[in-house]
């Protein structure tokens, strides 16, 4: 799933790699985005309020903790897009279940510190890892998407750099209240008949209430036996703001509290049509999951 039919066009001028400052890597994760590297797209140009710009192309390391699913192609035998993911530690990221059409890791491949996909000019370079385990959650459901997610596992760490960095990830079962200002950001689809887009893009998507989601879903297609599962989480309702095709697995990103720090909250997962007014995004909440991840990645 991505953003189909809802950003706006972008600048292609050539990206100028800028050389960035010594990170600090010691953190076991980091809860704010990086720092602009040059300027994204506003949606209106005449306020310069970065709070206001709701959709539009990332800056190189702007989100370092985003992860490229990639799938062996059985023809050609190489690896393509496949998905989104998201780092939580140097050997761990998280995806969503449905991305993985069989658990052979040897078909997967991460690629951490990516940006833009058509590019070699990014003056830090991306770092690929084949995958040594696959952590599907016991419950998954793919009927109805149930417990949408998978744990992935390599063996040797990442190198964290200003690219590659974990995020924060939230407290167990921890309430993130409607309206909260959110973020998702992935490599899908702009359009249903376009290919994926080379450049990491970003929408922001507030939190919506989880009975008044269900209510929205039954109201647009589902009818009023649809229950929505508690392990989902929804964002999003404004028209031609969504999450879409081939942004599976991608993270959302949530403020917490008043500063202008992040942590996990979703994970993209389904939707019905994109960017409809009052019909919610739903993604997998890691919130309702965290016990269970947890558990998986303190296992030796």
């Amino acid at each position: 799933m991505w953003i189909r039919k809802c950003l706006l066009p972008v600048n292609n001028s050539t990206f100028k790699p800028i050389k960035p400052q010594q990170p600090q890597v010691e953190r076991s994760c980091i809860s704010k985005k990086g720092k602009k590297l040059q300027e994204r797209i506003l949606i209106n140009e005449n306020n310069e309020d970065e709070d206001n710009e709701l959709v539009g192309e990332t800056t190189f390391a702007e989100y370092p903790w985003m992860i490229e699913l990639l799938k062996r192609n059985p023809k050609t035998r190489n690896f393509e897009y496949k998905c989104g993911a998201v780092l939580i530690n140097p050997t761990t990221a998280l995806t969503a279940n449905h991305c993985l059409k069989n658990k052979i890791p040897s078909n997967y491949l991460i690629r951490a510190g990516e940006w833009d996909r058509s590019s070699t000019l990014e003056y830090l370079q991306h770092q690929d890892r084949s995958l040594s385990q696959i952590i599907s959650h016991p419950q998954y459901y793919s009927g109805g998407l149930f417990n949408d997610i998978a744990i992935l596992k390599w063996i040797h760490p990442l190198n964290l750099d200003l690219n590659i960095q974990p995020i924060c990830l939230p407290e167990e079962n921890q309430i993130i209240k409607e309206g909260t200002k959110c973020i998702v950001s992935a490599w899908g689809k702009t359009s249903e008949n376009t290919p994926t887009t080379d450049k990491l893009k970003f929408v922001k998507v507030p939190i919506v209430e989880h009975n008044k989601c269900q209510s929205q879903l039954q109201s647009y297609r589902l009818g009023n036996r649809f229950k929505l599962h508690e392990s989902f989480i929804c964002a999003g309702g404004d028209e031609g703001l969504d999450s879409c095709q081939n942004d599976g697995g991608s993270p959302l990103i949530c403020k917490h509290g008043n500063d202008d720090s992040y942590f996990l909250t979703g994970l993209v997962s389904w939707g019905l049509d994109c960017g409809i007014k009052n019909v919610p995004g739903v993604y997998t909440s890691i919130p309702n999951l965290m016990r269970w991840i947890k558990t998986q990645i303190t296992e030796k």
